[in-house]
C-alpha cells in the first residue's frame, strides 16, 4: 500500500507480509514494513506480529478496515485503475501502523497484492502514476530472477500500462504486458521495451538519501533484503522512427530486492 506524495504530504509506504514458514521454521507471521518522509526526513521502521486468522485481500470499492496487530485501516475506496493484482484508488480514512498514524482525505493510493511460495533470487518493481490527456495513467514495472538449486537463471521482466490515460496510447502498447530489458541498482531503472509499433523506455530514478534497506526473510528462513525508495520520479517514453510521440512524467514507489544490502544505503529499518 502506498501513498503517493502531495504538494502538502509526503509519501507514505506500507507493506503488509503474511509468511508462513516451512514446518520446522516457525508459526506463520505478519511483517510489516514502514517507509515515510521524503528527502528531507525518512523514517523506516520494521515489525512483526502473530498473524492469526488475517485476510490480506483488498476491495476495489467502499469500505476497507482490516485490524492485525499493531496495525489498523479504516478506509473509504475509491478505485480509478486495477488490473493484476494492482489498483490505483482514492482514498479518505486513517492509516495506523508502527511509527505512523496518518490521516487521508481524498489521497490517491496504490493497493498492490502479490502471492508467491518464496521470493527470487532478485528482483524489482516499480509502482508508477501520472496523467495522460487529463486522466490517471498507471505503469508498473517487475523483473525478477530465480534460482533452481544453486544456478541462477535468466531475468525475467514485464512492463505494463492501464488506466483511463492508457487510451490516449497506441493500443498495442497497452493491451497486454510488454517484456522488458532492465538494468537497475539503488535509486536507478531503466526498462525498455518493445510494442509492434513503438519503442518504450522508463527511466526512474530514485537517490539512495531517499532510500531504505528492509531486511526480509523467506519462508525456508533464508534472509534477502529489499531496498524501498517512496519518491521515486521516472519519464516514459514512447518513439517511432526515432521520434518521441508520447513523454509522461511518473511519480510513486521503487524496490529492488537482493540476497546482500547495498551499504550505500545508510536508512536501515529499525524492527520495533
Amino acid at each position: 500500500m502506498h501513498v503517493l506524495r502531495t504538494p502538502d504530504a509526503p509519501p507514505l509506504d506500507v507493506v503488509l507480509s503474511l509468511t508462513q514458514p516451512r514446518r520446522g521454521h516457525g508459526l506463520p507471521y505478519l511483517d510489516v514494513g514502514v517507509l515515510s518522509g521524503d528527502r528531507h526526513s525518512l523514517a523506516a521502521q520494521s515489525s512483526r506480529a502473530d498473524a492469526g486468522a488475517i485476510d490480506l485481500t483488498f476491495p476495489l470499492a467502499g469500505v476497507w478496515a482490516p485490524r492485525w496487530p499493531g496495525v489498523e485501516l479504516a478506509l473509504e475506496l475509491e478505485t480509478l485503475a486495477h488490473r493484476g493484482g494492482v489498483a490505483l484508488a482514492r482514498a479518505t480514512g486513517r492509516i495506523v501502523a508502527p511509527g505512523c498514524d496518518v490521516a487521508l482525505d481524498q489521497r490517491l493510493l496504490f493497493l498492490s497484492e502479490r502471492r508467491a511460495a518464496r521470493r527470487p533470487y532478485a528482483w524489482t518493481r516499480a509502482t508508477l502514476s501520472g496523467t495522460l490527456d487529463g486522466e490517471p495513467l498507471v505503469c508498473v514495472v517487475e523483473t525478477a530472477r530465480r534460482r533452481a538449486g544453486s544456478v541462477v537463471l535468466p531475468e525475467l521482466g514485464r512492463l505494463r500500462l492501464f488506466g483511463p490515460g492508457a487510451r490516449a496510447l497506441p493500443r498495442d502498447c497497452a493491451v497486454a504486458p510488454l517484456p522488458i530489458r532492465a538494468e537497475y541498482g539503488t535509486g536507478r531503472l531503466r526498462a525498455a521495451a518493445l510494442s509492434p509499433s513503438h519503442r518504450l523506455v522508463v527511466e526512474l530514478d530514485a537517490p539512495p538519501a531517499q532510500t531504505a534497506l528492509f531486511e526480509v526473510v523467506d519462508p525456508d528462513g533464508e534472509a534477502a533484503y529489499a531496498h524501498r525508495a517512496s519518491d521515486a520520479k521516472a519519464t516514459l517514453t514512447l518513439t517511432r522512427r526515432k521520434k518521441v510521440t508520447h513523454e509522461v512524467a511518473l511519480h510513486g514507489r521503487f524496490e529492488w530486492g537482493a540476497r546482500a544490502g547495498d551499504p550505500r544505503v545508510t536508512h536501515r529499518a529499525w524492527r520495533a
